[in-house]
């Protein structure tokens, strides 16, 4: 499949995004230094796309790769923006045997590797032989799973944020801190047996201390209208066994279901957990290299969510199209929530502010000269010879500038 396939491909998904556009700079509030003690937790969605199609598409088109170049902007703005942490929710890769995608996945996460930003990877249901719902971690052939060829928990072991590892060596924790704060990150499997729940349930006792970030490739789902958020068969289970009696769960993280959503759920103790899904694979260029950056504003008590993207900044300007905008602005794309970290966690020490507006910062990074590309001159198709004649098409469908209603 050649590049230009794959872009038309794949910008079907996007239909509903292309109208997100910059905030104006005039929008952004200018914080002075030292206003607030924060941090910024990079997260980054289902990359299959940019793996797979990295050898035939992505590096002869362009050079490099919209993972690799999310992962380098980490790197690089790691001290800027106060990065302590990031957290890849899973589908690293597209097809499991396919060994140039590995590759490409490698090599993009070694920029993290190589820059000592410690990370939390997983595996979602493309990154293991069998994806089969009644299929766990403890039926794997261990030795036969390309992930942890690749992921082995002696890469993980490099970082010294690394808490330790199930018997699968797919199931892990991770301990950073941030502004006085230690931070727990349980990272879990496509799908986990029972072994594994009582496994996540020792450490999560181990640390009850410690604020707590659950992230695994399937949690929230999100209904048709590609905006409301809902608790995956899968994700209730991990609510039940694993985040509604435990308090420190704050927030969980996942991909897999194509779009962003947000659930709030009250636990067993009457607080809340919020539950994040970002996944951008079907939009063009199989993501165009959306991730997330989540501000902690612990002095003004608040997360804020922003969906940006490193690889639409890097592209050069002539391949630049109507579909690249740095920063999306849409719903469940762009958008915070409170949180009392006081309250919620007696824990925190009183830190020193040292920061000002991360997300602002980060905005500012990523849209600093982009000018994008010029108006586009597309129009409507205005008959049946307007498209693409494929075989076996039975009929063509237009959406109208009305709500609800094709054509």
């Amino acid at each position: 499949m050649k590049h230009s396939l794959l872009t038309k491909t794949l910008a079907i998904g996007l239909a509903a995004t292309v109208a997100a556009t910059l905030a104006p700079p005039a929008t952004q509030a200018e914080a002075a230094e030292g206003d607030r003690s924060s941090f910024t937790l990079a997260v980054l969605p289902d990359t299959q796309f940019y793996s797979r199609y990295a050898d035939s598409n992505f590096l002869p088109d362009y050079g490099t790769t919209p993972f690799h170049e999310q992962t380098a902007w980490i790197a690089e703005n790691a001290d800027g923006l106060n990065i302590p942490f990031a957290v890849h929710v899973g589908d690293v890769v597209d097809v499991v045997g396919q060994e140039s995608g590995w590759r490409a996945a490698d090599e993009s996460m070694q920029n993290l590797d190589d820059a000592g930003v410690p990370y939390a990877i997983l595996a979602g249901n493309h990154d293991v032989r069998n994806a089969s719902n009644s299929v766990v971690d403890t039926d794997y052939d261990l030795a036969d799973e390309p992930f942890l060829q690749t992921f082995p928990v002696e890469r993980a072991e490099a970082h010294d944020t690394f808490g330790g590892a199930d018997s699968t060596g797919l199931n892990r924790f991770s301990i950073f801190e941030a502004e006085g704060q230690q931070y727990l990150v349980l990272s879990l499997n496509w799908r986990v047996s029972d072994a594994t729940l009582a496994w996540a349930s020792d450490v999560l006792d181990a640390h009850s201390e410690l604020p707590t970030i659950i992230a695994s490739h399937d949690i929230i789902s999100i209904q048709n209208d590609g905006l409301t958020g809902e608790t995956s068969p899968n994700g209730e289970r991990l609510w039940d066994a694993l985040i509604n009696d435990n308090d420190q769960v704050f927030l969980t993280l996942n991909g897999h279901y194509h779009g962003s959503a947000k659930v709030e759920r009250q636990n067993a103790a009457g607080n809340t957990v919020t539950q994040i899904l970002t996944d951008h694979q079907m939009a063009y260029e199989g993501g165009n290299g959306y991730m997330n950056l989540l501000e902690f504003d612990i002095t003004n008590g608040e997360i804020k969510v922003n969906t940006v993207s490193p690889w639409v900044v890097s592209k050069p300007e002539d391949k630049l199209t109507s579909y690249d905008t740095p920063v999306l602005t849409g719903a469940n794309e762009q958008y915070s929530f409170p949180i009392d970290f006081e309250s919620r966690f007696a824990g925190f020490e009183t830190v020193e502010p040292t920061q000002t507006d991360l997300s602002a910062r980060a905005i500012e990074i990523l849209t600093d000269g982009f000018e994008g590309a010029p108006e586009s001159a597309l129009q409507a198709a205005g008959n049946e010879h307007d498209y693409v004649q494929a075989e076996g098409t039975l009929a063509h469908w237009q959406l109208t500038g009305d709500a609800g209603e094709v054509a």
